[in-house]
């Protein structure tokens, strides 16, 4: 009983991260549609025009992972794309989630 629980444990501590079944859902916690939309222009890109300029470019995952993490300037005109701002840090795991969501809607 001691090692199912154990292996219960280890199991939980790998589980995907908290809204990786639902992408939208983690966006959604992290403000990320207080500026971004799915398919309009509003205040910076929408998902699907970031997934057209960016899909197929070497490492642009990476590129957007740490640009939701630490912020940006000057790629979609002058508004800034806050680090922290109004909304709740983003993690490595969470970063990368969310570029891999975004990159699918080609």
């Amino acid at each position: 009983m001691k090692r199912a629980i154990g292996t219960i444990a280890v199991l939980t501590a790998l589980t995907p991260i908290a809204g990786a079944a639902d992408p939208q859902a983690l966006a959604e916690s992290k403000q990320c549609f207080s500026c971004h939309s799915l398919e309009m222009e509003r205040r910076a890109p929408s998902f699907k025009l970031l997934a057209r300029n960016y899909g197929g470019i070497p490492n642009a995952d990476r590129v957007l992972e740490r640009r939701v993490q630490l912020g940006g300037y000057g790629h979609w005109g002058v508004e800034p794309m806050p680090a922290a701002g109004p909304r709740p840090a983003v993690s490595e795991a969470e970063a990368r989630e969310l570029v891999a969501w975004i990159l699918s809607m080609k």
